[in-house]
């Protein structure tokens, strides 16, 4: 493939690519607009002498000769030098009383507006062109030959500044990560709704016979005990509290009040009064003046600047990370500063805590309180996350489940105990019925003795019903035991079990999700720090090369411009 000058400064700096878009190459432009800047920063820096190869000839007719865009080099009429004068004495040059009247011998030039003017009447100038230097050509043309790779270099120099530049910029297209508290959500399952426990009814059809006839009606057996009912007792599930969703915001916690706190005076010793605390100091902020080094670099165009500012720029770098290891050394002073003065503190007050134990137990309680609450405080300071597992999720569900627990476990008693007053009952209630049925069979034999028939079919008749009464009695109590025992599994049990289960599973789940966001969080969080350290490290290793590069192109043009005097002067000297 055929070298061009795109080429041959992507041989010195790499690819002239836009780092901070990979998708979109710098144009072509840029490169031409690079080398042709170039080009004329060397032509300007040469001297006159060195630039005979690529003069050209201007014609001055008499209304002076452009050279905005060229370097002047001399001025001459019909080979005769021209000799400059200033602008102010153009009329005297053309005034033919004065004895500074030039010649066509001895001619002069002077310069205005962007023009050079010879007299008398226009002759020639010799200048050099700026030359424009495509990004496609395939050498550098418009300078000496010998100072063509120095243009190649320069433009390099700018190359790596664009490179530098893009890389800055590459900056704000890494994203930051951020905790994402959505992706750990928890709904509860609401407290189910347990339907209410319906008993069968009694029986109570028990109708007392009628005697009409003979002896019976002065001899009547009755029963009018009343059936026993079995009393439901009522179950109140407990509400859940509302579980506070989790919060990223900054920790806060009361510190508890210790000159609140009333101790009586025993003479046991004075109540500590310096509680710990915790001053945090302010975070340094970086003073960056990239603004200053883009006007040197992009608007001015002088790398010796740019080069100068970019060093400002590391040594405020490194500037700003000694002041956040400064800082992260303060906060580290600062913890251990509030673990002293809370060692202390502790100390003290088990000091005066032990005192208080000794002469008034309730004085001890409150001091002991208070350490709890100071112990809660440090717990609050040092892990919010799982302060709000045990004591939001946990706790308010262990609370809930204790709670539902004690009242299902004393719906279960009062149900036992309602069921084993109705078995006392029923007892009472079978042993009056058994009672009155033997009465009645006594009457029937006294009177079946008397031979009353219709007496005997009526008492017969209402010990069948009797009997029948009992027997739909007993079934009603095996009824309604079975109802219960069936209520208990299928209903309660059942119902909570699900519930317990459910909840349970999603209260592990949002844990997980907690911790599977934490980490994710961590990970970006480090591969972002990772991917902004390599940038300053890209950044920095590329400055040291801008550096070497550019030392190398100011050092070739001087080196050149100084072998190209020193002959010149000895031969003058000589």
């Amino acid at each position: 493939m055929a070298q061009t000058v795109e080429t041959m400064i992507e041989d010195l700096v790499g690819p002239l690519v836009d780092v901070s878009d990979l998708s979109s190459p710098e144009t072509c432009d840029s490169v031409t607009e690079w080398a042709s800047d170039v080009a004329r920063e060397v032509i300007n820096a040469l001297p006159t002498e060195m630039l005979w190869s690529v003069g050209a000839e201007i014609d001055e007719s008499g209304s002076g000769a452009t050279v905005t865009t060229a370097k002047f080099l001399h001025a001459h009429k019909s080979g005769y030098k021209a000799i400059e004068i200033a602008a102010a004495d153009k009329a005297r040059a053309t005034d033919s009383g004065s004895m500074y009247k030039a010649t066509d011998k001895s001619p002069v030039f002077y310069r205005e507006n962007g023009k050079v003017h010879i007299e008398p009447g226009g002759g020639t100038v010799v200048a050099v062109s700026y030359p424009t230097i495509l990004y496609d050509a395939s050498s550098v043309t418009g300078v000496p030959d010998d100072v063509k790779h120095l243009v190649i270099m320069g433009a390099a120099v700018k190359g790596r500044l664009f490179q530098l530049d893009a890389l800055r910029r590459s900056l704000d297209l890494i994203d930051k990560p951020s905790y994402n508290t959505a992706n750990a959500n928890l709904v509860l399952v609401p407290v189910p709704s347990i339907t209410d426990l319906t008993l069968v009814s009694a029986p109570d059809d028990l109708i007392p016979p009628s005697f009409s006839e003979g002896l019976i009606a002065s001899s009547t057996v009755s029963f009018t005990e009343t059936a026993p009912v079995f009393n439901k007792p009522i179950f109140s599930p407990p509400s859940l509290e509302n579980i506070t969703p989790l919060s990223m915001d900054s920790l806060s916690g009361d510190l508890p009040d210790a000159s609140a706190l009333l101790i009586q005076d025993y003479s046991v010793g004075a109540l500590p009064t310096s509680l710990p605390t915790y001053t945090k100091s302010d975070a340094p902020v970086p003073v960056y003046d990239i603004a200053q080094f883009e006007t040197f670099l992009e608007t001015e165009e002088d790398s010796e600047l740019a080069d100068s500012q970019m060093k400002r720029l590391n040594h405020e770098v490194q500037s700003y990370q000694a002041d956040l290891q400064k800082y992260s050394n303060k906060i580290q002073e600062e913890l251990n500063e509030f673990n002293k003065e809370n060692v202390q503190y502790q100390s003290e007050l088990q000091k005066v805590i032990l005192d208080a134990q000794s002469k008034q137990p309730e004085d001890a309680a409150k001091m002991q309180k208070l350490q709890g609450e100071l112990s809660r405080y440090s717990a609050l300071v040092n892990n919010k996350i799982q302060e709000y597992q045990n004591n939001e999720i946990q706790h308010k569900f262990q609370k809930w489940s204790t709670e539902y627990a004690n009242g299902l476990q004393e719906y279960n008693v009062n149900l036992q105990a309602e069921s084993q007053k109705f078995n006392e009952a029923n007892n009472e209630y079978q042993a009056k019925l058994q009672i009155a049925m033997r009465d009645a069979e006594a009457a029937s034999r006294e009177y079946l003795q008397e031979g009353n028939n219709k007496l005997q079919s009526e008492v017969q008749e209402y010990t069948n019903k009797l009997q029948a009464h009992g027997a739909k009695l007993q079934k009603y109590s095996a009824e309604v035991n079975s109802q219960l025992q069936e209520y208990g599994v299928n209903e309660i049990q059942k119902e909570i079990g699900l519930w317990q289960a459910e909840n349970t599973q999603k209260l592990q789940k949002y844990g997980a999700d907690l911790q599977k966001e934490s980490a994710r969080h961590g990970s970006e969080m480090q591969k972002y720090q990772i991917d902004i350290q390599n940038i300053f490290q890209k950044h920095q290793t590329m400055t040291q090369e801008l550096q070497v590069l550019d030392a190398q192109y100011t050092r070739g043009l001087q080196t050149f411009i100084a072998s190209y005097k020193e002959p010149i002067q000895n031969a003058k000297g000589a």
